[in-house]
């Protein structure tokens, strides 16, 4: 990959890469971070073709200004067309991915730690300080669902592939399984404390799975059991899990350490 303008754009490129590092490692411990932090630029890559037919892929970086203050998360939708932005100063803001133009503003009452479009791309999900989860009409902004449950801030989220279920993640060291169209808690999973938030769907929604601690915990969707296990062996130096994610079959989890591996 070849990224146009030298030092300017890979500048750019590594605040958004610190940016999205620090969602993992701030919560609770590391607020502070970002206290420094008075205005944040959203980098979107647009690819742009090469005058001399270079089989090579550039990129242009076209800086977007929408927030006062740390963006915490960042989402796109499946088809590329839009992408989102959260951030400390309560606002989850939508953009069109080619033109970099703002296309809705959402507005909390509290910090949102990270939104996501929904599968289908007409919803979008906020995680906020406020201890809700809120949906959002994509196009209206009007709010559709509000999941009450947690007893302090809400720090990741993640979403079924049907877009039926979502799992939540909060400073009250719980985990909350949501029916979302009933907005009802189907199961809260207890003590479960973490510095470090991530959340995760299998895409075919049969299983889910989080960070806590040192471990990793993985949930039958079906049978609301979890396992909880370590991956690292007891001969292995100290690593704490940092973030995880499913494949796309659903088969594999891979998690991220704080050790550096996968």
């Amino acid at each position: 990959m070849i990224v146009s303008g030298a030092a300017y754009e890979w500048q750019a490129l590594q605040f958004l890469s610190e940016a999205l590092m620090s969602q993992r490692i701030r919560f609770g411990r590391c607020l502070s971070l970002y206290a420094a932090l008075c205005a944040v630029t959203l980098m979107l890559t647009i690819p742009v073709a090469h005058a001399d037919d270079d089989p090579k892929v550039a990129f242009e970086v076209v800086p977007t200004t929408g927030h006062s203050q740390a963006i915490t998360s960042v989402d796109v939708t499946r088809d590329g067309s839009r992408v989102l932005s959260a951030s400390w100063d309560q606002a989850t803001k939508m953009w069109d991915t080619a033109s970099g133009r703002l296309i809705r503003s959402f507005l909390s009452d509290d910090i949102v730690y990270q939104a996501l479009f929904t599968p289908d791309g007409n919803g979008v999900v906020t995680a906020c300080g406020d201890k809700k989860v809120k949906i959002w009409d994509a196009k209206t902004g009007a709010v559709v669902h509000t999941l009450s449950g947690h007893k302090d801030g809400v720090a990741a989220i993640a979403i079924s592939g049907d877009g039926m279920q979502l799992l939540s993640g909060g400073f009250d060291q719980k985990i909350i399984l949501w029916d979302v169209s009933r907005e009802a808690v189907i199961k809260t999973f207890d003590g479960y404390p973490s510095s470090k938030y991530s959340v995760s769907f299998a895409a075919d929604g049969r299983h889910a799975a989080w960070i806590y601690n040192d471990g990793i915990a993985i949930l039958d969707t079906a049978t609301l059991t979890t396992r909880n296990f370590n991956p690292k062996a007891p001969e292995d130096p100290p690593a704490a899990p940092g973030a995880l994610v499913f494949s796309a079959d659903g088969n594999r989890l891979y998690v991220g350490e704080t050790g550096g591996e996968i």
